[in-house]
This record gives C-alpha cells, sequence and structure tokens, in this order.
C-alpha cells in the first residue's frame, strides 16, 4: 500500500507539471491527474491572466499617480522586485526603493501633466498599449509631448513584474518658442 502511494504521488506530481507547462496562460486549466475506482478526479490549476479591464485599470491608476505626482501610489502598482526600462539600451531601474527615487524625480520637475493610453493587446501575462503625455517641465517651463508604446508583464497578484516602454519626445517653451 505505501508503495501504490508513493506512485500515486508521483503521478500527481508529473500531471501537474505537464499541464502546467501545456496549459494555456489565459484561463485556469483543469487537470485529470488520477483514476481511482474509474472516477477522475481533477483538480484546476488557476493562473492570473492579463484581460482589458485589469490592464485598463492599472494603466488608469498608473496614469493617475503619474499625474497626481504621488511616487508612492506608483511604486505599489508594481512588485518589490520589479524591474522598469525607459530605454531598451539603458539599465533598467530594479526594485521599489530606486522606482520612487526615480518618480519623486519626476514629481519634482514636472507639472500640468496629462496621461491617456490605447490599450493594444493583452495575452496572458502581458499587455501592451499605446500611450501619451503630456506636461511642462520644471523650471525650464518647456512643454514636453510623448508619444510611446508600452509593455507590462504581471503576477499573480497583478502587479507589475517588468515594465518596458518606448518612446519619442517634442518639446518647446510654454510660450510657444
Amino acid at each position: 500500500m505505501k508503495y501504490r502511494s508513493a506512485v500515486n504521488i508521483v503521478l500527481v506530481s508529473t500531471s501537474l507539471f505537464a499541464a502546467w507547462l501545456i496549459m494555456p496562460a489565459r484561463a485556469a486549466a483543469i487537470v485529470p491527474y488520477h483514476r481511482r475506482e474509474g472516477r477522475s478526479v481533477r483538480v484546476a490549476i488557476a493562473t492570473h491572466a492579463v484581460d482589458s479591464a485589469h490592464f485598463a485599470s492599472w494603466l488608469t491608476a498608473y496614469g493617475r499617480a503619474w499625474s497626481e505626482r504621488k511616487p508612492d501610489a506608483m511604486v505599489m502598482l508594481f512588485a518589490p522586485d520589479a524591474t522598469y526600462r525607459e530605454d531598451p539600451f539603458g539599465p533598467a531601474t530594479v526594485g521599489r526603493a530606486a522606482m520612487r527615487a526615480d518618480w519623486t524625480d519626476i514629481a519634482e520637475h514636472q507639472r500640468d501633466i496629462h496621461f491617456n493610453f490605447e490599450v493594444l493587446s493583452e495575452t496572458g501575462q502581458r499587455g501592451i498599449a499605446h500611450w501619451t503625455a503630456s506636461f511642462v517641465r520644471r523650471p525650464s517651463k518647456d512643454a514636453v509631448q510623448l508619444d510611446g508604446i508600452l509593455m507590462a508583464t504581471f503576477n499573480s497578484a497583478g502587479q507589475c513584474t517588468e515594465f518596458r516602454e518606448w518612446w519619442h519626445r517634442r518639446s518647446r517653451k510654454e510660450n510657444g518658442t
């Protein structure tokens, strides 16, 4: 009897691992893993999939934290060890403390911030959006417009674990010069 239990544990572990490898990331999988007396026992494996409502809500909170210049609200959208990369060739900002420092600097040097987005895609753990932003740089009073694409990857708690963006900037003096 002990041998049979050990075999069942191995079968369960192997089946769960195999299900994890092949299951679609968008939905919970129900995996048959054991037959006993002609009945299948099933287990549900839940994954956190990004859907358009979650991603749009996250982007709204991101835009609000930026426009209201609230670094603490911004970093809470990210996992503690998240990476934030605004330049594909530069080093990533890693962790909430580093992100808080960056966003504190942003809050001190920007005013009249406006952020808009359009969700382009969401699949599995990742969302992609087109975004635009405008603000006035302090103290230079340069009016800045940004237009970019971002890609965010999420964990099971709905926090961003990896953030990458590509953007272009146009600026002019606030008085039009």
